[in-house]
């Protein structure tokens, strides 16, 4: 038995419980006669009889490296090292007339075990077909027709095996080391279709394809029938990557507007630091968080912003009544609210910032929200005594007015005493300074 060289190649895959976040698989095959590609970067050495008639078994071995295994029975995706072996054999061998000229039965089986050498039964392939979610095990294969030379040389083998959540097909590819031999997969048994290119899904899909296995030539056969010894096929799976883009225009923390991420299908993206902007509160993202969680497409992302509020509270200051609170966003205008506070005996000139400070801002004066650094108001009112007011009246001659007994009383109630009789007691009613009498009638 003529041995073929085939590679190996490793594949390392981090095992996550969601499906939402596996990793990228490639898958390599390594064939003397023909293999199937499965999730994950598989290497399979193929060992095969020189002509399979004369011995009447052949056998493919198949190694994996750290590979995912994943039965159709079970969805919890897991991480082992296995070797696999395929083998196809019979209780007697066939002449080379009979393998010519007729189709012959043989067993297939396939036994993977651990790097130990132990058993294993969870593995990301198996023999058989999966059909409207169920899986028939094949255990007997026939030889066919082989399309070229019109011999019963091929044997068409079922494989399943999955696809990790958010992964798909991506591509196949041969090549080739000498002039001789033969690989592809196909959909269907007959041959008809190459293997086709799966959409991503969000959760495991379990794919049957067949494999074309030479019995008289060792080596791979193509999609184009060419033949190829010692040939290498290659099925790769692989997450498509996405765009995602976070916009926040007037940012004033990063470097740009924009910052831009590049995310595997079914992953999350990482939000960016929290933008600032002059002038407005940042309220979050327009995206959902489910969407950012487990990316599915190229996505933009745009910053949610709302305007300061500017508020000015009003201040009776010695007067009375009520006003509620005026309200602006950030870069409006408008005019302060009319004035509702009183006082009695006074005049409102307007409002300040302080309670005896200047007028800063008349009677529905319009204010412009445009200084994020002030932005809460405390508006005093301002008050101005009004002036007296004199009448003049018949002056009735009295003469006790100043030297007699008579008593007269201010407006505000002030007792007039005779011996102040000098004018500059003689005030008018001033805040703290009351006036102390009016003319006697």
């Amino acid at each position: 038995m003529q041995e073929e060289k085939g590679g190996k190649v490793n594949m390392q895959e981090k095992d996550r419980q969601s499906l939402c976040t596996g990793k990228r698989i490639a898958v390599i095959l390594t064939m003397s006669i023909l293999v199937l590609a499965t999730a994950g970067m598989v290497l399979w050495n193929v060992f095969a009889a020189e002509s399979a008639y004369k011995s009447g078994s052949m056998e493919i071995r198949l190694d994996g490296i750290n590979m995912p295994f994943l039965s159709p029975e079970d969805k919890n995706p897991g991480v082992q090292t296995a070797i696999g072996k395929l083998t196809l054999s019979r209780t007697t061998a066939p002449t080379i007339e009979e393998l010519r000229a007729k189709s012959t039965k043989w067993n297939v089986s396939l036994k993977v075990a651990d790097g130990s050498g132990n058993a294993v039964n969870r593995y990301n392939f198996r023999i058989g077909k999966y059909v409207n979610g169920e899986f028939t095990a094949v255990t007997q294969v026939s030889t066919g027709k082989d399309a070229n030379q019109g011999y019963y040389y091929i044997f068409n083998i079922p494989v399943t095996f999955t696809i990790p959540a958010h992964s798909q097909i991506t591509g196949q590819s041969v090549t080739k080391n000498c002039p001789d031999g033969r690989c592809l997969y196909y959909t269907d048994a007959a041959g008809t279709k190459k293997l086709a290119k799966e959409k991503c899904t969000d959760e495991v899909t379990i794919v049957t394809v067949y494999l074309q296995v030479n019995a008289a030539q060792t080596g791979l056969k193509t999609y184009s029938g060419t033949r190829y010894e010692g040939a290498t096929a290659g099925i790769t799976l692989e997450r498509p990557k996405y765009q995602v883009t976070f916009r926040a225009p007037g940012c004033t923390n990063w470097q740009t507007d924009e910052i831009k991420k590049e995310v595997s299908r079914g992953e999350s993206v990482g939000k960016p630091l929290e933008p600032k902007k002059t002038g407005y509160r940042f309220e979050g993202w327009d995206r959902s968080g489910e969407e950012m969680s487990c990316v599915k497409s190229n996505l933009s992302i745009n910053a949610v912003w709302k305007p300061e509020e500017f508020s000015y509270r009003f201040h009776a200051n010695g007067g009375s009544g009520t006003m509620d609170v005026f309200r602006l966003e950030y870069l409006d205008s408008g005019k302060l609210p009319a004035n509702q506070y009183v006082r009695r005996g006074y005049l409102f000139l307007g409002w300040s910032k302080e309670k005896r400070g200047e007028v800063m801002y008349k009677d529905e004066e319009r204010m412009h929200a445009d200084n994020p650094e002030e932005c809460k108001y405390n508006l005093y009112a301002i008050w101005k005594k009004k002036r007296a007011n004199f009448y003049l009246t018949e002056v009735k001659e009295d003469a006790d007015m100043f030297t007699g007994d008579g008593k007269l009383t201010g407006g505000n109630g002030t007792k007039y005493q005779e011996h102040f009789t000098d004018s500059s007691y003689a005030h008018t009613d001033q805040e703290d300074d009351p006036g102390y009498f009016t003319g006697k009638e």
